[in-house]
């Protein structure tokens, strides 16, 4: 794993998390979604390497701990990417990260836009 592709995941995931930290008050679990090609590997890694050093550093989020769930999705299936998507929302996450690149990136921040 690269150390950029890391420090750009851990700051990915803090500042949703001080968002999602304000906004979920009352939840001890935060849940973030992490959207990936089936390539990024590295980018999986990532994520729950990012997630984690959050969640050691209670300075943080003092009264949360991040749960990651991630999902992997072809390169050129938006709409994979929309099922996916629609799910990680409806199972609670309050963020959704990823993919980096590709047609599911494209679809994802057009439906996403629906939500704002």
């Amino acid at each position: 794993m690269e150390c950029p592709l890391l420090v750009v995941a851990v700051l990915a995931v803090l500042a949703v998390a001080r968002e999602a930290g304000a906004y979920y008050e009352q939840q001890e679990e935060i849940r973030i979604g992490g959207l990936f090609l089936t390539t990024e590997e590295d980018c999986v890694s990532a994520f729950y390497a990012a997630i984690d050093a959050v969640n050691e550093d209670k300075d943080v989020l003092p009264d949360h701990r991040l749960v990651g769930v991630d999902v992997a999705v072809p390169e050129f299936d938006a709409l994979e990417a929309h099922k996916r998507v629609c799910e990680l929302l409806a199972g609670g996450v309050a963020a959704v990260l990823g993919p980096s690149s590709g047609v599911p990136a494209t679809h994802k921040a057009v439906q996403l836009r629906a939500f704002a």
